[in-house]
Protein backbone atom coordinates (compact mmCIF):
# COMPACT_ATOMS: atom_id res chain seq x y z
CA UNK A 1 0.00 0.00 0.00
CA UNK A 2 2.02 2.80 1.22
CA UNK A 3 5.72 3.27 1.56
CA UNK A 4 6.78 4.47 4.94
CA UNK A 5 9.77 7.21 4.22
CA UNK A 6 11.67 9.94 6.11
CA UNK A 7 10.46 13.27 4.57
CA UNK A 8 14.19 14.65 6.03
CA UNK A 9 15.73 11.93 3.27
CA UNK A 10 14.01 13.24 0.39
CA UNK A 11 14.71 15.51 -2.25
CA UNK A 12 12.51 18.28 -3.63
CA UNK A 13 11.68 15.93 -6.73
CA UNK A 14 10.99 13.09 -4.68
CA UNK A 15 8.35 15.40 -2.39
CA UNK A 16 6.87 16.41 -5.42
CA UNK A 17 6.47 13.72 -7.25
CA UNK A 18 4.92 11.72 -3.87
CA UNK A 19 2.62 14.79 -3.60
CA UNK A 20 1.30 14.42 -7.09
CA UNK A 21 0.75 10.68 -6.83
CA UNK A 22 -1.16 10.93 -3.86
CA UNK A 23 -3.46 13.95 -5.44
CA UNK A 24 -4.32 11.73 -8.16
CA UNK A 25 -4.81 8.73 -6.06
CA UNK A 26 -6.95 10.32 -3.49
CA UNK A 27 -8.79 12.60 -6.68
CA UNK A 28 -10.03 9.08 -7.63
CA UNK A 29 -10.75 7.67 -4.84
CA UNK A 30 -13.21 10.52 -3.25
CA UNK A 31 -13.85 12.32 -6.19
CA UNK A 32 -16.33 14.34 -4.98
CA UNK A 33 -14.77 15.57 -1.81
CA UNK A 34 -12.02 16.18 -3.78
CA UNK A 35 -13.59 18.68 -5.97
CA UNK A 36 -15.35 20.06 -3.22
CA UNK A 37 -12.17 20.77 -1.41
CA UNK A 38 -10.85 22.19 -4.40
CA UNK A 39 -13.59 24.71 -4.87
CA UNK A 40 -13.97 28.08 -3.10
CA UNK A 41 -15.09 26.35 -0.01
CA UNK A 42 -13.55 27.83 3.11
CA UNK A 43 -14.55 25.40 5.64
CA UNK A 44 -15.79 21.73 5.83
CA UNK A 45 -16.74 20.10 8.56
CA UNK A 46 -16.13 16.40 9.38
CA UNK A 47 -18.55 15.26 11.97
CA UNK A 48 -16.57 12.30 13.97
CA UNK A 49 -18.85 9.62 12.84
CA UNK A 50 -17.69 9.52 9.59
CA UNK A 51 -14.79 8.38 10.38
CA UNK A 52 -13.36 5.62 12.37
CA UNK A 53 -17.06 5.35 13.86
CA UNK A 54 -16.18 1.59 14.65
CA UNK A 55 -12.52 2.29 15.04
CA UNK A 56 -11.03 0.82 11.98
CA UNK A 57 -7.96 0.93 11.27
CA UNK A 58 -8.74 1.90 7.50
CA UNK A 59 -11.35 4.70 8.52
CA UNK A 60 -8.63 6.65 10.67
CA UNK A 61 -6.64 6.51 7.76
CA UNK A 62 -8.56 7.88 5.39
CA UNK A 63 -9.33 10.85 8.01
CA UNK A 64 -5.33 11.18 7.54
CA UNK A 65 -5.62 11.03 3.92
CA UNK A 66 -8.53 13.84 3.74
CA UNK A 67 -6.54 16.13 6.26
CA UNK A 68 -3.09 15.80 4.27
CA UNK A 69 -5.18 16.18 0.85
CA UNK A 70 -6.79 19.71 2.40
CA UNK A 71 -3.27 20.57 3.42
CA UNK A 72 -1.82 19.89 -0.01
CA UNK A 73 -4.52 22.34 -0.79
CA UNK A 74 -3.31 25.12 1.22
CA UNK A 75 -6.71 24.37 3.46
CA UNK A 76 -6.80 25.20 6.72
CA UNK A 77 -7.98 21.84 9.32
CA UNK A 78 -9.25 21.45 12.54
CA UNK A 79 -10.24 18.70 14.22
CA UNK A 80 -13.54 18.79 16.84
CA UNK A 81 -15.08 16.84 18.82
CA UNK A 82 -19.02 16.98 19.60
CA UNK A 83 -20.32 15.10 22.50
CA UNK A 84 -23.78 14.59 21.92
CA UNK A 85 -25.35 13.34 18.80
Amino acid sequence: MYQRYNRTAMTDDERRIREATFKVQFERELPEFAQMRSSAVEVVILHQGAFAADYQESEFCLLGRVINYAGLLGKENECGVHSGY
